[in-house]
């Protein structure tokens, strides 16, 4: 059901709002592109891949500065520089929207030049309005580089389309406050617990933050939870009973007790729950981002799991080589059931590949499972000792190797070289 952990759908989405913030750019590297041959092309760029903007000045929520103070009004530039040469038919007016978010008013009369080798776009207005904060828009399909692949403004890689790929930026002027600037990208969750743990609370909370506020009519109806689900793996849903809500938390607790030795699936269904962005926001970014992955159309549920159990998994707790390189030894921190011990589940290898052998079980002093894997053919100087994620103990406990207390996940395939 899970396809990653939190922690690495977030870091993703870190990745993501880091390059956001480059604000500095230099000139002068020519760097070769094997796709075209063309020694001035930008490296990873090319007729397959989206175009994206490398860099903003002023960079998001920045002030941007009236450059002629002796001047009645502000006259300002907005600079955008590409990571890729861009279609210079594609940079025009009819694909570049500002939009003061203080008033709702499109900001018209703006002036645009584009050096098409420096790959920059200066957007330029003689006259922005006074007290306000701005967002702008590049019209993803509108803007293409020069083979024609559109711009990827969230910058996940995808072709997401309009208004997904759309770039978005904000910056406010004299008067204006950057903390009244619109957000430019979706919510997404910080944290999910329990996420991917074995827990021995029968009745756990369960509880999500978000990194914005939430629209909470979206996550409960009354007292009861909304978009929320919790079921036991392959079994049917289970009632939710919610336990508090603040602007970026949801906290529920099971109605009943959760049955010990099983795994169990929280689902929310990320699609329908929604921020509580400000007056303005484009209104596809209030939806949640369940993958921390950019806007895109469908929006997947954000699932998870964690097992209720008092019973620990199985461990390797011991690889070493046998005297003499005759074989290995495997020790399990349980008593296991040797049957779940064949089958291929223990292996051997080398640099040449598979070591086969034969297998020896002991019961430790310490009432622990002992393999003694004999070698049948010559081995090289590095071995790689395998065990498979399927093995179990006596107490039908699949093994652990991830160290988060649940057995028998993919990610519970033991491999050490020695």
């Amino acid at each position: 059901m899970k396809k990653s952990s939190l922690g690495n759908r977030y870091s993703r989405l870190i990745g993501l709002l880091g390059s956001s913030f480059l604000v500095m750019f230099t000139a002068g590297c020519k760097l070769a592109n094997p796709l075209t041959g063309d020694t001035n092309q930008p490296e990873g760029t090319g007729a397959d891949n989206p175009a994206r903007v490398a860099a903003i000045i002023p960079g998001p929520a920045g002030f941007l500065a009236d450059d002629n103070p002796d001047q009645a009004g502000i006259q300002a530039t907005v600079s955008i520089i590409f990571a890729d040469y861009m279609d210079p038919s594609s940079v025009s007016a009819a694909n570049v929207t500002v939009l003061n978010t203080t008033t709702g008013t499109e900001v018209t009369g703006l002036g645009l030049t584009y050096n098409a080798d420096a790959r920059r776009l200066l957007i330029r207005c003689e006259d922005w309005p006074q007290s306000s904060e701005f967002l702008l828009t590049l019209k993803t399909g509108g803007f293409v580089n020069r083979f024609g692949a559109p711009l990827d403004g969230n910058g996940n890689g995808r072709k997401d389309a309009t208004p997904y790929d759309d770039f978005l930026t904000t910056f406010y002027v004299s008067g204006g406050n950057p903390a009244n600037c619109v957000p430019t990208v979706p919510p997404v969750i910080t944290a999910a617990q329990p996420d991917t743990a074995r827990i021995t609370d029968p009745k756990p909370r369960i509880a999500i933050t978000f990194s914005a506020a939430m629209d909470s009519t979206t996550l409960k109806t009354g007292t009861s939870p909304k978009n929320i689900k919790l079921a036991p793996e392959g079994g049917n849903e289970m009632p939710l009973d919610l336990l508090s809500m603040t602007p970026t938390q949801l906290v529920v607790v099971p109605r009943d007790s959760l049955i010990y030795g099983r795994r169990y699936v929280v689902t929310l269904a990320s699609s329908q729950v929604k921020a509580d962005y400000p007056t303005r926001t484009p209104e596809y970014l209030k939806t949640l981002d369940a993958g921390a992955d950019g806007a895109q159309p469908t929006e997947p549920d954000f699932t998870w799991y964690f097992s209720v159990d008092t019973l620990a998994p199985p461990l390797v707790s011991q690889v070493q080589r046998l005297p003499r390189g005759a074989g290995v030894f495997v020790e399990f921190s349980a008593l296991m059931d040797t049957s779940s011990l064949g089958l291929g589940r223990v292996r051997i290898f080398d640099n040449s590949g598979y070591v086969p052998g034969t297998v020896q079980y002991f019961r430790t002093p310490g009432n622990a499972t002992r393999i003694e894997y004999y070698f049948s053919r010559a081995c090289g100087p590095s071995l790689r000792v395998f065990v498979s994620h399927l093995v179990r103990n006596t107490n039908n406990t699949l093994l652990d190797s991830d160290g988060n207390g649940i057995g028998g996940e993919l990610t519970d395939d033991y491999n050490r070289w020695l």
